[in-house]
C-alpha cells in the first residue's frame, strides 16, 4: 500500500491481546522504519501513535504482515489522555504518556534541566519496539514529556545506554553554541548487537545518529548496555560493557568515538543456595572447606573460569578453573541490618577484578564492603578511598 504522510502522527489503534502485525515503511523501495502492534480497526483497547515526523509530506510504501484491514488515519497531534485514563497513575514515579516503559537511559543535566531518556515501546503495554522516550524536569519531581528521542531502525532496536555532556568537545561534534551531548546505546539487531552513538547539538532537544556507527562491533552475542564515565586521574574515558553470561569488559577512549579494549573479567558470584541450583545439587549444609573443594573440582567441567560463593556469616569461598582457590572469613562486626550486604560484596569483588586484583584479593575487598554495610541500619556503604584497598584508581 502507498500512503502520503499528510500529517505527523499515524493513529495505531490496538487490542491488548491478539495477533501482532509487523508494519514496515519503505521510502523509494528501501525499508526505513518498522514496528509491531496488535492493530485493530474495531473496538480498540487503546490508541497509540506512530511519529512519522521525518517523513512528513513524503509518499511511502507500507506492508503489514500478516495482512489485516488497515486504513491510515493521520493527525497533527496526539489526542490528549483524559483524566479518567490517568487517574490511577502514580503521582511521584515517572510513567510514559503512552506505552510500555523500562530502563532509564541517558540521564544528564544540561541547560538548567534534568534529562530523562528511557526504554519505550510506543505501540503497546508490553516489551517490544525499543525506542528512547524523553522527558525533562527542573527538579526531578515535575516532568514534561518531550517528543520521541530515538527510533528503532532497520539495523535494530534501541537498547539501553547512557549520556555524556562533552564539555571540552573532545568528540569534535559541536555545532553552533551548544555543548554536544553524546548518547551511547546498543543497537540490537536480529543478527548482531553493536554499540552505537547518537548526539545532540541543540541541548538535548533532538538526537542524531552518528554516521560512522557502530563504535564497537559485536564482540559477543547479546553484548549490550554501555556505561561511560571519565577517569580524571588518567585523563581518559572508560566504557563498561556487558558481554554475555558472566563476562564484562572495560574499554578506553580519548575522543569518545574510538574505543580500545582495556580489560575484561569473567566471574560468577552467587550464594550457597544458588551454587546448589547451578550445579544441580544441595549445598545448604556444606562447610566452607567442603564448598571450596567442590568448586575446585567442578569449575573446569562446568566451563566456568572463576566462581565466588558467599556462605552467610562464615564468609566466602572462591576458586578459579586454573587452580587457585581459597576461603575469606567474614569480618567480625556488630550486625544491625544485613540488607544490602550482598550488593556491597558483589560490587567490591567486581571493583577488585576490574582493577587487576587477584580473585582472592577481590573477595577480601567485597568482604570488607559487606561488613561496612551490615553495621549500619541505613544500609549505606561508607566511602572508602581506593588506596585503602590497594587500588590505583
Amino acid at each position: 500500500m502507498e500512503i502520503t504522510v499528510s500529517k505527523r502522527f499515524l493513529r495505531v489503534p490496538v487490542k491488548f491481546d491478539g495477533t501482532s502485525h509487523k508494519f514496515t515503511f519503505s521510502e523509494n523501495g528501501t525499508p526505513v522504519y518498522k514496528f509491531d502492534a496488535v492493530y485493530t480497526e474495531e473496538n480498540a483497547d487503546a490508541v497509540y501513535y506512530a511519529d512519522l515526523r521525518d517523513y512528513l509530506g513524503k509518499t511511502m510504501t507500507v506492508t503489514v504482515e500478516p495482512e489485516c484491514a488497515f486504513t491510515p488515519v493521520f493527525e497533527d497531534t496526539m489526542t490528549p489522555l483524559t483524566a479518567e485514563e490517568t487517574v490511577l497513575r502514580p503521582q511521584l514515579h515517572f510513567t510514559a504518556e503512552r506505552g510500555w516503559i523500562n530502563d532509564p537511559n541517558g540521564l544528564c543535566f544540561y541547560g538548567g534541566q534534568y534529562h530523562l531518556f528511557y526504554q519505550h515501546n510506543p505501540y503497546g503495554r508490553l516489551w517490544g519496539n525499543m525506542h528512547w522516550g524523553h522527558a525533562v524536569s527542573p527538579d526531578l519531581l515535575h516532568w514534561e514529556y518531550k517528543e520521541e528521542a530515538m527510533f528503532l531502525d532497520m539495523d535494530g532496536a534501541m537498547f539501553s545506554g547512557c549520556a555524556v555532556v562533552d564539555h571540552n568537545n573532545v568528540s569534535g561534534l559541536k555545532e553552533g553554541d551548544e555543548t554536544p551531548i553524546l548518547f551511547f546505546y546498543t543497537c540490537a539487531g536480529e543478527k548482531k548487537s553493536t554499540q552505537c552513538l547518537a548526539y545532540s547539538t541543540d541541548g538535548g532537544k533532538t538526537l542524531k545518529k552518528y554516521d560512522k556507527n557502530p563504535l564497537i562491533d559485536e564482540i559477543a552475542p547479546g553484548n549490550r548496555d554501555p556505561k561511560v564515565i571519565y577517569d580524571a586521574k588518567r585523563a581518559r574515558w572508560l566504557m563498561a560493557l556487558y558481554f554475555v553470561e558472566r563476562t564484562y569488559a572495560i574499554f578506553t577512549s580519548q575522543d569518545l568515538l574510538h574505543w580500545d579494549l582495556l580489560q575484561k573479567f569473567d566471574c560468577l558470584i552467587c550464594n550457597q543456595l544458588e551454587a546448589g541450583v547451578f550445579f544441580s545439587d544441595d549445598y545448604s549444609e556444606k562447610t566452607p572447606a567442603e564448598m571450596e573443594k567442590i568448586l575446585a573440582e567442578r569449575l573446569k567441567a562446568a566451563n566456568v573460569p572463576a566462581m565466588v560463593v558467599t556462605m552467610g556469616g562464615d564468609g566466602a569461598v572462591y576458586a578459579e578453573a586454573d587452580g587457585e582457590s581459597g576461603f575469606c572469613p567474614a569480618q567480625k562486626v556488630q550486625v544491625k541490618d544485613t540488607t544490602g550486604a550482598g550488593d556491597a560484596f558483589c560490587a567490591g569483588v567486581s571493583a577488585g577484578l576490574t582493577y587487576g586484583k587477584t580473585l582472592g584479593q577481590a573477595v577480601e575487598i567485597g568482604t570488607r564492603l559487606a561488613a561496612s554495610v551490615i553495621t549500619s541500619s541505613e544500609n549505606v556503604c561508607p566511602r572508602f578511598r581506593p588506596e585503602e584497598f590497594g587500588i590505583e584508581a
